[in-house]
């Protein structure tokens, strides 16, 4: 039996590795360049400042602040339409607060698969802002 203080060092050893994994990677398509953001183990579109570039479309959404070249999870969150979702969420005064300039990455998903992600991701990162 493994004491409790060791599980709880293992987890946190955990979710620091997978922030040190987090990474962008740019790639063109259709003549355009995107980036993307591996977030635990999804890649997800952006980061982005611009709730322009999300579509309409269900899937989640994370809330990163960048800082020393890295992305830091603020919020997690899951929609049908996640444009209105990430414009009209409740927590931007949390983004805000935390963040000076907070960005966000989306994965498209249906309502099975965002449902599951986001409480994936939520507790694997425990974002201040809730999620």
């Amino acid at each position: 039996m493994i004491p409790a203080d060791i599980l709880k060092a293992i987890k946190n050893l955990r979710l620091v590795m997978s922030l040190l994994e987090q990474e962008m990677v740019s790639y063109t398509h259709g003549g355009h360049m995107k980036q993307r953001i591996k977030v635990g183990l999804y890649e997800f579109e952006g980061p982005y400042n611009f709730v322009l570039h999300v579509k309409a479309e269900s899937g989640v959404f994370v809330i990163t602040c960048p800082s020393s070249g890295r992305f830091h999870v603020l919020d997690v969150g899951e929609g049908q339409h996640l444009r209105d979702t990430i414009k009209r969420n409740a927590n931007i005064p949390c983004w805000r607060t935390n963040c000076k300039f907070p960005m966000f990455a989306v994965y498209y998903c249906n309502k099975a698969q965002r449902e599951s992600i986001a409480a994936e991701l939520r507790e694997q990162f425990s974002p201040p802002c809730g999620g």
